[in-house]
This record gives C-alpha cells, sequence and structure tokens, in this order.
C-alpha cells in the first residue's frame, strides 16, 4: 500500500513559519539525485506566473507580491505530448493555472492535498508558497508525471526554498481510483484544502463519484485555528455538461459553496483547451442535520 495511506493524518499543529531548511522539499519515496537525468531531452521547461487578484492586496500580501520568485513556477512538460501522452498528465493544462491562481488567493493553511497533479503541480506548489501551509502532498496516478514534477520540487528546492513556506512537499504515484474500487482509504480525514485541476474530462460519473467518494474521506471535519471550513477546490473545463457535479457531491456530505469562472480565450490561435470556459468549483462539508 502506498507510502500516502501510512501517512500520519492527525491534525496538524498550525505554523507560521517562514522558510524551510533546503532539505524540507523532497521526495516521499528517496533521493531526487537521479531526477535530472531520468526526465530526458524530450522534456522542456515551462515558466507560469502567478497572477493574483490585486482587489484583495494587504501590506503583507503586497510584499509578497513583489517578490517575482515566489510568483514564477517551474515545470516540465513532454514536447509536442501526443493527445494520450498530455491526457497522462505529461501537458501542462490551463485548470491548473487557473486555479494556482485562486489557491494563491485564498491562502490555505495547514494541510493540502492536490490530486491529479501531473507534470507541474502549479496549484500544490502555489499552497506551499503560502504562510500557515505545513505540507503538501501531491498525487498522480502516472510515474512520468510524477518524475517531471519531482524535477521542478528538486528546482525549487535548489533555487526558491527561501520563498516556499511549507516545511514538507511530496509527489507520490498513487491511484485514487482503484483506491475508491478496492476501499484502501483509511477512514480518516485530515487536509484543510484539497485540490483538483482537469481530472474531469467528460461527464464521466463513474470518475467523478471515486473523486467525491475519496474527498469525502480525506478532507478534515473540523474548522481551523482562524474558524475556515475545509474546502475541497476542483478545477474543470466546460467540454461536456457538468451540471452534475454538484448534485454528486451532496451524495458524499459534501455542499457547493462557491463558484469562479475563467473565461475563454477568444483568439483564432487558441488551443481548444484555451477555448473552454473553465469553472473552479468550491466544496465544503454539508451542514450536519
Amino acid at each position: 500500500m502506498s507510502d500516502f495511506l501510512h501517512d500520519d493524518h492527525s491534525s496538524p499543529q498550525r505554523s507560521t513559519r517562514t522558510a524551510p531548511s533546503p532539505s524540507a522539499l523532497h521526495s516521499s519515496t528517496g533521493s531526487l539525485r537521479n531526477v535530472m537525468s531520468e526526465v530526458e531531452d524530450d522534456w522542456v521547461a515551462e515558466d507560469f506566473r502567478l497572477t493574483p487578484d490585486a482587489r484583495n492586496r494587504d501590506d503583507e500580501r503586497a510584499r509578497a507580491l513583489d517578490d517575482d520568485r515566489r510568483l514564477t513556477l517551474r515545470a516540465w512538460r513532454r514536447r509536442d505530448a501526443t493527445p494520450a501522452e498530455a491526457a497522462r498528465g505529461d501537458a501542462i493544462w490551463r485548470c491548473g493555472r487557473e486555479l494556482a491562481n485562486v489557491v494563491y488567493d485564498v491562502r490555505p493553511r495547514g494541510r493540502v492535498l492536490e490530486i491529479g497533479a501531473g507534470c507541474s503541480g502549479f496549484p500544490g506548489r502555489a499552497a506551499a508558497r503560502r504562510p500557515g501551509v505545513v505540507k503538501v502532498t501531491m498525487l498522480d496516478c502516472e510515474p512520468s508525471a510524477v518524475l517531471a514534477l519531482r524535477r521542478a520540487l528538486d528546482h525549487d528546492r535548489r533555487h526558491n526554498a527561501d520563498v516556499v513556506e511549507a516545511r514538507e512537499i511530496t509527489a507520490e504515484v498513487f491511484d485514487v481510483r482503484n483506491a475508491c474500487k478496492t476501499r484502501e482509504i483509511e477512514p480518516k480525514a485530515c487536509y484543510d484544502t484539497i485540490l483538483a485541476a482537469d481530472v474531469l474530462y467528460d461527464e464521466d460519473w463513474e470518475t467523478a463519484e471515486g473523486l467525491f467518494r475519496f474527498v469525502s474521506v480525506m478532507l478534515a471535519r473540523e474548522r481551523d485555528e482562524e474558524g475556515r471550513e475545509p474546502t475541497f477546490y476542483l478545477a474543470y473545463a466546460h467540454r461536456a455538461a457538468a451540471n452534475f457535479v454538484p448534485m454528486l457531491a451532496v451524495e458524499y456530505g459534501l455542499a457547493f459553496a462557491r463558484s469562479r469562472k475563467a473565461n475563454a480565450v477568444v483568439d483564432d490561435d487558441a488551443s481548444e483547451d484555451d477555448r473552454a470556459e473553465i469553472e473552479i468549483g468550491e466544496f465544503v462539508r454539508a451542514p450536519r442535520e
């Protein structure tokens, strides 16, 4: 069974630690010494700069926003990825970028889990750069994507350790769908924030049902010390009807709290991904009757 499910799932100690040691940024399965050579030449680097909402800035936030290194995330994607490779997480999708901006704005705390992080892990890595985040765990079922993500974490360890706030960041190969089917999930809830971007591609009830079942187990049940509710953020593109998502969430004890939308890119050269409207739904635990 994955180390992820053997983790200490007790409530984390809250922390405002401002800078981890470089050794804190690591893969849970061992050293990253060979990552640079294992991600081969058919992968290329791509930088993404977070663009937080300036309307929400306070003095502390303004100082953080002025730091280009805090706002810039580097990832490695497969060069000229085929549709199959892109679907396996070897490409960088717009949903992940949009969710990363939202996550940076909402300033999560405690423990953060990203499901289907792909090769970039932009949402989870954006969370890791916020004060108060203790641990970030990123999961993907594709080994090639996780290998590329670990390369990005190694880049952060070597170049950006002073702007990463989380004490621990891990990237693991883990298939949420299989865990749900085989009932391997321990009945513990330990994550204050759960993130998922572009894990629903069509009106796929089976995938969505497994996702919400997993989230319902892993999402914390108590508010944090600031009174904020544990929240699941789900970003998906409107490639197909998605009205079933909030209804399905209710079946697993989650309530639809808010929706944010990113408009489609109107440009003759825009990709199909960019032309799709993106919605980011926020889900919290439903009130107990």
